[in-house]
C-alpha cells in the first residue's frame, strides 16, 4: 500500500516579494506550489 502525504505551508506576509522569493525556494525544493497562488502574487506585484 502506498501512502501520500502532502505538506502544507500558509505563508502570510503582506509583502508580494516576500511571498513569490518563499514559493519559488519551495518549488525549487520541490513541493507543489499552487498556481492560482502564484498568478495571484504576479498580479500583485505588477501594480
Amino acid at each position: 500500500m502506498t501512502s501520500l502525504t502532502k505538506k502544507r505551508f500558509l505563508v502570510v506576509d503582506d509583502e508580494p516579494a516576500v511571498r513569490l522569493l518563499v514559493f519559488t525556494i519551495l518549488s525549487e525544493a520541490g513541493y507543489t506550489v499552487e498556481a492560482d497562488l502564484l498568478e495571484e502574487i504576479h498580479d500583485m506585484l505588477d501594480k
